[in-house]
């Protein structure tokens, strides 16, 4: 019979082990590159193939989620008292509804096992969710997570940086990084929550450095939703003090110099980095090709929301039709489920709230994601930041929280 305290460390042990692994494949995306089935080009094609599902690692940590329940079952206990937990559950029994509602209007065309894959999969991301906050219950492990996710964040950032001189190296799309995400919004906005998980963890001198090379990794992706996230980021982390002003500019403009005399620009001509699609998205234009057929898509859900506002028109609505989905995750869970649709993400950010910038910041980044895709319960890296929000500072250990912030503490009191 184990005792009370070596159950506490190898419980320890293994949310420690698993949150690393995680971070490391799930992160960076590394796992689903290795896994997925579409490949961008040849080169890609020979090095990705592993003979297993990109979903088996999230099926892993249900397994670790019911181990660490398994030898202590306060977990389970403190997992019901999470806010976050009770949103998911009124989640899935809102997808159910909507799902049951769906079976009346039958998708035409669609064979029955792909009608049910894109339900079972919507519901697997919820409960990976869950199995996510059992694994980071833990005030250590959220901070030892929050520095592995600073090493994440600076190998995605590499990768696309490596992009910009071989270039289509892993993305599709030509001009555009994408990193092991193959998807260059993707690939922008996990490197803005990777900041913005980790900017604390990182040593104050450091910070306005880590922030202008993440900016750079960013930058390349050409995504306007990621580079209005960073901004929401660095203005949130300046607000706060979390950071010196002086010194962000001081190293944006040193970064400014080293651009222009090694000719960074031109280098980016002569790869096609820099074309019309590029350019017209560093500048945030908004009359190119993905605007216009992003506003065909939204106009279409709207007009399914309004035929159908009290109760929408059941689970999937864009999965289903044949046609590009909304890339707007309100505008689908309008369509899906009416009015009450509109209320599962302000919900779910409202679960995972604290009292510190960084919180407030994950807010205002996450609400804005949401403008601009549909699928962000699909990404590991989504789900894993959301389940660190929601374990912060309320872990197993005792610790107070504030006592991480100790250089901050400091420097505001001098």
């Amino acid at each position: 019979m184990l005792s009370k305290a070596k159950k506490a460390r190898i419980i320890s042990r293994v949310r420690l082990v698993s949150a690393m692994i995680l971070i490391a494949l799930e992160f960076t995306d590394l796992f689903w590159f290795l896994t997925a089935y579409s490949e961008p080009n040849q080169h890609v094609r020979q090095v990705r193939r592993l003979a297993i599902s990109p979903y088996a690692i999230q099926f892993a940590t249900y397994a670790i989620a019911a181990f660490v329940i398994m030898l202590d079952f306060g977990t389970f206990k403190r997992l019901l008292a999470k806010p976050v937990v009770r949103w998911v559950l009124v989640t899935l029994a809102l997808y159910t509804w909507g799902m049951i509602v769906r079976t009346f209007d039958y998708p035409g065309g669609i064979p029955d096992y792909i009608f049910l894959r894109v339900f079972g999969l919507q519901i697997h991301f919820l409960v990976a969710l869950l199995a996510f906050v059992v694994i980071f219950d833990d005030a250590e492990i959220v901070w030892s997570a929050k520095k592995a996710v600073a090493i994440a964040t600076m190998v995605g950032v590499g990768l696309n940086l490596y992009e910009v001189f071989y270039p289509e190296t892993f993305s599709v799309v030509s001009g555009r990084a994408a990193g092991f995400y193959g998807n260059s919004n993707e690939s922008g906005m996990a490197l803005v929550i990777g900041l913005l998980i980790s900017l604390p963890a990182v040593q104050r001198r450091w910070r306005e450095a880590f922030i202008m090379v993440t900016f750079a990794g960013v930058a390349v992706t050409f995504s306007r939703e990621a580079v209005l996230a960073i901004l929401v980021v660095v203005v949130a982390a300046a607000m706060a003090r979390a950071l010196s002003p002086k010194r962000l500019l001081m190293t944006a403009g040193l970064c400014a110099l080293l651009f222009a005399t090694f000719g960074v620009a031109q280098m980016m001509r002569q790869n096609k980095v820099l074309n019309s699609d590029t350019l017209s998205r560093a500048t945030l234009g908004t009359r190119d090709a993905s605007i216009r057929d992003r506003l065909r898509v939204a106009q279409r859900a709207l007009a399914v929301f309004e035929a159908n506002p009290l109760l929408g028109e059941g689970f999937g609505t864009g999965a289903y039709w044949n046609d590009e989905q909304t890339h707007n995750l309100y505008l689908s869970l309008l369509a899906d489920y009416g009015i009450i649709g509109l209320l599962v993400i302000p919900a779910l950010v409202w679960s995972v709230r604290r009292r510190s910038w960084d919180s407030y910041a994950f807010a205002v980044v996450f609400l804005l994601w949401c403008f601009f895709d549909h699928g962000i319960f699909s990404y590991s890296f989504a789900l894993i930041s959301l389940a660190i929000q929601a374990d912060e500072g309320q872990g197993v250990s005792g610790l107070s929280w504030d006592v991480r912030h100790v250089d901050d503490l400091v420097y505001e009191a001098s």
